[in-house]
């Protein structure tokens, strides 16, 4: 014996799955997009590069923090420029290369400190929305033996 169904029960049960299935679908999607990519919370710091300009050899120490929890110490040792402008930098690697997160950096040189927020990082980098960032930072000893710092965007 075969059921009595109806054309339209067929069809109304289609598409009634068929709506079910694309707001699940479209529920995910949103989840994950607002969970990930809606905020400029988290970006990978690509490289922090440390250029010396003085004559004098000099010691950094780095110290990083993710959501305000220091993760990271290191001090690095930068050669004296001895007038050469190009290929002085030295990488500065550190667990921001290769995770993403709400990282601020603390860099010490003598009695002076350079304190870059995560939120002082992500608002100088231009066009920042809802797609995965990598940043590069250039940490510069002038010959005056003073911090400056650079950040850009990485390819």
């Amino acid at each position: 014996m075969v059921p009595d169904i109806s054309r339209r029960s067929i069809i109304s049960g289609l598409v009634g799955s068929l709506a079910t299935g694309a707001l699940g679908v479209s529920t995910y999607n949103w989840f994950r997009y607002s969970r990930l990519y809606s905020t400029r919370h988290h970006i990978q710091i690509r490289r922090l590069w440390g250029t010396n300009q003085s004559e004098e050899e000099v010691a950094l120490d780095i110290t990083a923090y993710d959501d305000n929890e220091q993760i990271y110490n290191r001090t690095y040792e930068l050669e004296p420029s001895n007038g050469q402008e190009e290929n002085n930098q030295k990488a500065m690697n550190g667990p921001w290369v290769a995770y993403s997160g709400e990282y601020s950096i603390q860099i010490e040189l003598d009695d002076q400190e350079l304190f870059l927020s995560h939120e002082d990082i992500v608002n100088e980098l231009p066009g920042l929305c809802c797609e995965d960032h990598n940043a590069n930072i250039v940490v510069t000893v002038t010959q005056e033996r003073n911090l400056e710092y650079q950040i850009s965007l990485s390819d």
